[in-house]
């Protein structure tokens, strides 16, 4: 969560008031709200209200006199970001990428050269399956990444 620190920062000397702030699964002890919270707290950084966004969460917060809102991101539905990526091969490709032992640090990395093997067996990469899926399949794999970048995009139309 160091990528954090800097978040106080980013409203006083860069004047910027929104962030999105992404984490892998894997780094969540038990709950993510609540760690969050806490590390922000050890920041300075008080939130006074809190929403929750499908599988994301928004914050709305304080860093002395600045206002930021922040959106915080928990990729992976149980516990790293290479579940939904091999959701998105699936729904694109037709394969199968057992995900099995994804609790374990070796099942973790079986996963990703799985993945990584497929998308060198049919010469595409990540990107380019991303940018030839539609709407509806981005938002089945990433639904809180979606969430969050439809919420952004209501909030600039209201501004």
């Amino acid at each position: 969560m160091s990528a954090l620190d800097a978040l106080p920062l980013y409203p006083h000397k860069f004047r910027i008031k929104s962030l999105i702030f992404i984490l892998d699964g894997e780094h969540i002890k038990k709950n993510s709200l609540i760690e969050i919270k806490n590390y922000l707290k050890t920041l300075g950084v008080n939130i006074y209200e809190i929403e929750s966004l499908q599988g994301a969460i928004q914050m709305k917060c304080k860093s002395g006199p600045y206002e930021i809102l922040l959106y915080c991101i928990i990729l992976g539905p149980e516990v790293f970001i290479e579940e939904e990526v091999a959701k998105l091969i699936e729904l694109k490709l037709r394969i199968t990428i057992d995900l099995s032992n994804k609790r374990e640090s070796a099942g973790r990395k079986s996963i990703k050269n799985q993945i990584k093997k497929v998308l060198r067996e049919k010469k595409t990469s990540l990107e380019k399956i991303i940018m030839e899926s539609g709407i509806k399949t981005l938002e089945t794999t990433f639904p809180n990444i979606c969430t969050v970048l439809k919420k952004i995009e209501q909030e600039q139309k209201k501004s």
